[in-house]
């Protein structure tokens, strides 16, 4: 019989949205319950029919544990990639939670004053332009572009002058 176990340490039964969940399929103990009496059977009686059929279902016994060991090792890899896709679900998500707040925090800023709150400036684009300010609280302002055909530590002199 199969049960699947939630680990609850790893965020997701605790009803966290964003924890990595750990998923196993907990079907170990039965399968080695079940290896004693499917791989050695006694004979019902003491003639070769018994002893005959008692060995045929030994056999399947053994092959059966055989595939199931396969299927456990099968399954063992599929968790692993399970839980490999949830975490980096988790991360995706989480980065696109926390740029959203920083959206809100930036927008009231932003609109008042011209410029966010909290992160780094743009850098400029076109010769001669200044880099955007940063954030008033935190973050550096953007690198600015030298000017075209000027000698560029005379031009980085000229301005900081």
């Amino acid at each position: 019989m199969r049960n699947v176990v939630c680990d609850s340490r790893a965020g997701v039964c605790d009803g966290s949205r964003f924890g990595p969940g750990k998923y196993r399929v907990d079907d170990q103990r039965g399968t080695a319950a079940a290896a004693l009496p499917t791989t050695g059977i006694l004979a019902a009686g003491a003639d070769e029919v018994s002893a005959a059929i008692a060995a045929l279902f030994g056999a399947h016994g053994q092959a059966y544990q055989a595939l199931s060991a396969q299927a456990a090792a099968l399954h063992a890899q599929f968790v692993q990639s399970l839980n490999s896709a949830s975490g980096a679900y988790a991360a995706a998500e989480t980065a696109n939670v926390e740029q959203q707040l920083l959206n809100a925090i930036n927008a009231l800023t932003q609109a008042l004053l011209g410029r966010p709150l909290i992160g780094n400036g743009a850098d400029g684009t076109t010769p001669g332009q200044a880099g955007a300010p940063g954030g008033l609280l935190y973050g550096n302002g953007g690198n600015g572009q030298p000017t075209r055909g000027a000698n560029t530590r005379w031009a980085q002199r000229r301005t900081s002058v």
